[in-house]
């Protein structure tokens, strides 16, 4: 066999973490791919997929077996594994999405979707491998994890900039649909995310906004605010309903008496704006939950009362 043949062979292999398919290799005969395999250079790691020996072992490179050989794209918690989302291991089952119709190649350790919609705009390539982009992933995700499983990897996939308020908007007429698993969730997930909705900074904000949803709707996150003539300043937590905001006061950002003096200045201008400003502590947020529910039940009690 020609040695530009072989060495053609190795360089995609190697920029596909040392696997490829039989059908990328067509300018090779039978013959010759038993010669290669016989050389013990190269290895089957399916039927249609060939491996070169000694190549690093590899989640991505899992990934990419199970994408050549089914002529699928990596899907669900596979994508968000390999974006490295917290709360999706490293390992198979390896997640794979074919358009319906599409043979099916069975193969162990990939579990195969059948699908009816896969444009191309929800496609894209991770690492090099072809997958579903982690905002279509999310979608998938709600028809198989409960709500709470579905905030919780839409929140890390947001911070680590993989998808954002108007990708999932942008998204959702193309895929909510009626009696389809995860449709309830995506919707109560929208509802409360706007294009414009900025994830929490911190964990602690994170963790005020669920202590405030027990008393009352979800407070929407990172609002800008201002009155009619000016730009007075980005919110921690905003009352959807009420014109009350939440601040979380962190020990980190928050513990010279300059912060307290212009704190009490922005709190000033948010009160000639007709908005109530109620401040919680980094200690109060984690060591008195109880304190927190009691201040904003209260503060949202005041707000309506006036209103009335």
């Amino acid at each position: 066999m020609k040695s530009d043949v072989l060495s053609r062979a190795r360089l995609l292999a190697r920029s596909q973490y040392h696997v490829v398919a039989r059908r990328q290799l067509r300018h090779i005969n039978r013959r010759q791919i038993q010669s290669m395999v016989a050389s013990r250079e190269w290895e089957w790691a399916t039927d249609r997929v060939l491996r070169l020996v000694g190549g690093r072992r590899s989640f991505e490179q899992l990934c990419m077996i199970a994408v050549l050989h089914t002529d699928g794209v990596l899907c669900g918690e596979s994508t968000l594994a390999l974006c490295r989302v917290p709360g999706f291991a490293r390992r198979g089952p390896i997640r794979v999405a074919i358009r319906r119709g599409q043979a099916s190649r069975r193969i162990a350790g990939v579990r195969i979707s059948e699908v009816r919609s896969l444009p191309d705009h929800h496609l894209m390539r991770i690492n090099g491998v072809a997958s579903v982009t982690p905002t279509r992933a999310i979608y998938d995700l709600a028809a198989r994890h409960n709500w709470d499983k579905v905030r919780r990897t839409l929140k890390n996939t947001w911070r680590r900039r993989w998808t954002s308020g108007g990708l999932l908007h942008q998204m959702g007429p193309e895929w909510l649909g009626r009696g389809r698993p995860g449709t309830v969730a995506m919707r109560e997930l929208l509802a409360v995310t706007d294009n414009d909705y900025r994830m929490p900074d911190t964990n602690l904000e994170d963790r005020l906004a669920s202590l405030l949803e027990k008393v009352g709707p979800r407070p929407k996150r990172q609002v800008n605010l201002g009155n009619d003539s000016r730009w007075i300043g980005r919110v921690d937590l905003k009352d959807p309903e009420l014109p009350l905001i939440a601040e979380a006061d962190s020990e980190t950002f928050h513990f010279a008496p300059i912060d307290g003096d212009d704190d009490a200045a922005r709190d000033k201008a948010f009160g000639e704006a007709g908005l109530t400003v109620v401040r919680f502590t980094e200690h109060e947020i984690w060591h008195e939950p109880a304190v927190c529910i009691a201040r904003w039940r209260q503060a949202r009690s005041n707000c309506q009362s006036e209103r009335a």
